[in-house]
């Protein structure tokens, strides 16, 4: 990727393509992108694994490539931790071949629809009175 300027969404995008899809190494990986180890870490986005949790109903995710191997899925809401079967495991590989990996917009997508809705008035009635208040700013500096 020399040579090339990549924004942090490509790279994040990059990053988590080559890190599950990819078999090179995580030192290959890094200087490929040309990033730190850090930041390739950072970015990694764990990966569904289509399955619910059985305690608390959330999705189950793979939290690093050596936990896929090894069939081992975690629960971000509960912490609950699960090995699959193979029939489970042979389910969420053909759920992943079908593009179920997790990108930026698609998380965050998710995470916003359980926000509750006070909240959202919340925040944007305070992001509304904070540009009127910039408006109300940059007139009265206007007609200084």
């Amino acid at each position: 990727m020399a040579g090339t300027t990549l924004s942090t969404d490509e790279i994040a995008r990059e990053a988590n393509r080559l890190y599950w899809n990819d078999s090179d190494t995580v030192e290959g990986l890094v200087d490929r992108l040309g990033i730190s180890r850090n930041m390739l870490y950072s970015t990694i986005r764990p990966l569904p694994a289509g399955v619910s949790c059985d305690s608390c109903g959330e999705r189950m995710v793979f939290r690093n490539r050596s936990n896929r191997s090894s069939a081992v899925t975690s629960c971000l809401a509960c912490g609950k931790e699960e090995a699959m079967d193979d029939s489970t495991l042979n389910e969420a590989t053909r759920a992943e071949q079908e593009g179920a990996w997790d990108t930026t917009l698609t998380r965050w997508r998710s995470d916003l629809a359980e926000v509750e809705p006070q909240r959202i008035a919340l925040i944007g009635g305070a992001t509304i009175l904070g540009i009127l208040a910039g408006a109300v700013a940059a007139r009265a500096i206007r007609e200084m």
